[in-house]
């Protein structure tokens, strides 16, 4: 049983950490073998991010308006990112990962909007979608101009081999 001083120190760093963080995910670790976990947290730490595990009453007392009340064991995934490379890192994992909640800009997630952050674009492929798209009516125009000429010459062509 730990010490009062022992969990005030926990209870702290659960704040700290909460107030460092852009977001972390809360993962069902029930169905997890040790050696997928092991792999979840090396994924996790080489993208700048942490995994850890608290008890759900220090985790309560730390940040009360978590409402964290899950029946099922679970690890804290943080990421300190601003583009959430360290979550994203895990949408190419071969075991379908359970995600109870999640925690963004001191909001709280749902299952849904955690599996969703998970597999969120990069900011680089984001950025190149928005390009395209910006690009498209612009290369439609081209082609139609372009189209246009091109159906003009092969319709004379035609003509011209008729006469």
């Amino acid at each position: 049983m730990r010490k009062k001083v022992d969990k005030n120190q926990v209870i702290k760093e659960i704040s700290d950490i909460f107030a460092k963080t852009k977001g972390a995910l809360f993962l069902n670790l029930s169905n997890l073998s040790n050696s997928v976990q092991f792999t979840i947290k090396e994924k996790i730490k080489a993208n700048l991010g942490s995994v850890k595990v608290f008890k759900r009453t220090l985790l309560k007392r730390a940040q009360p308006n978590l409402d964290v009340d899950f029946k099922k064991p679970f690890a804290l995934i943080f990421d300190y990112s601003d583009d959430l490379k360290a979550i994203r890192s895990l949408s190419g994992s071969e075991t379908k990962l359970d995600f109870l909640a999640g925690w963004l800009n001191g909001q709280r997630l749902n299952p849904v909007e955690a599996n969703n952050l998970v597999n969120l674009p990069g900011r680089e492929e984001l950025f190149g979608r928005f390009v395209y798209d910006l690009q498209s009516p612009l290369r439609r125009l081209v082609n139609l101009k372009n189209n246009i000429g091109l159906k003009l010459v092969k319709t004379l062509a035609e003509v011209g081999k008729k006469k």
